[in-house]
């Protein structure tokens, strides 16, 4: 959990509070002849901060809130025109993601 809440600060400038673990999703990637396991695991969080700002901005250039319509419509649509792997990847996290917290409620 210790881990979860460090990224939250480097990657969104906030704190937050941890409220469940939501997803571990496993995949290879594959970079030329190399095969790379790769696994994500996704939580859900609370904040009171209204704006983001990230401290890891070599990594993280901005972040913004977004909403589970955007993450399912025009966000995921310009994901998966791109016909990359990576980006398809995405689009099942947050698929899985918004499927758990409307499973129980959230």
């Amino acid at each position: 959990m210790a881990g979860v809440v460090r990224e939250a600060r480097e990657e969104l400038g906030v704190d937050i509070a941890f409220e469940r673990y939501l997803v571990l999703a496993r995949a290879v990637f594959r970079f030329g002849n190399e095969a790379v396991p790769w696994q994500t695991h996704m939580f859900s969080a609370s904040t009171p901060a209204g704006t983001l700002s990230p401290l890891d901005t070599d990594e993280i250039a901005e972040a913004r809130w977004g909403t589970s319509a955007e993450l399912l419509g025009p966000i995921r649509e310009n994901l998966l025109a791109t016909g990359r792997a990576l980006w398809r990847y995405r689009v099942a996290l947050h698929d899985a993601a918004v499927g758990a917290l409307s499973a129980d409620g959230s």
